[in-house]
């Protein structure tokens, strides 16, 4: 993958050339110095992007838990669940099956569980305490401008939340990372979301 700064270099290089030769150098130098601009600033949001990407990919390498998470991995990183509650729903793909849905509720952790055809899938982690981060960015009580210094525009605001999805965090794309806000614009909770079909 090119790096930014080279595709600047051969934008810059081409337009150049292209340059050369015009009747008008002062159309063509502005037209020229437009198109470097133009370079630049596409190289500096791609730049911005996957940064970004890199900065939500922790949350699903490094977080609070990683795809695959048992009940009892659960326990073991976070201890007894004050309460679980289990529902069931039918299977999204085979037909008659139905899915048991497990949420292990801490004061500062929920955790849904998905258990489908014998295989358990981690569907969503919501965290309420910096502490219970692991090694993904501690941005409780972050602002909403530092959330989007760092993570750029939300992909969508549901009820006044920032969202972002990430398609470069596992094979299935679909990741989603939120950040609820609370009074004041301040992040009260942050909802990871595993994609499970």
């Amino acid at each position: 993958m090119h790096k930014p700064h080279t595709r600047i270099l051969t934008a810059l290089i081409l337009m150049v050339a292209a340059g050369c030769g015009g009747d008008d150098e002062d159309t063509t130098d502005a037209a020229l110095a437009d198109s470097i601009a133009a370079a630049a600033a596409a190289a500096s949001a791609d730049s911005a992007s996957r940064a970004a990407a890199e900065g939500l990919q922790a949350y699903f390498d490094s977080g609070p838990l990683t795809a695959g998470a048992t009940r009892e991995e659960v326990r073991n990183r976070f201890g007894e669940p004050r309460e679980v509650r289990v529902e069931t729903e039918p299977n999204r793909h085979v037909p008659d099956a139905v899915d048991s849905l497990y949420h292990m509720l801490y004061d500062d952790v929920e955790v849904t569980l998905r258990v489908a055809q014998s295989n358990t899938l981690l569907e969503s982690v919501v965290v309420r305490s910096n502490d219970r981060m692991g090694s993904a960015p501690p941005l409780i009580g972050a602002s909403d401008a530092d959330i989007r210094e760092r993570f750029g525009e939300p992909e969508g605001t549901p009820d006044g939340h920032f969202l972002y999805r990430c398609e470069t965090c596992s094979e299935l794309g679909g990741n989603v990372v939120i950040f609820r806000l609370g009074k004041g614009g301040t992040v009260e909770a942050i909802e990871i979301r595993h994609p499970v079909d």
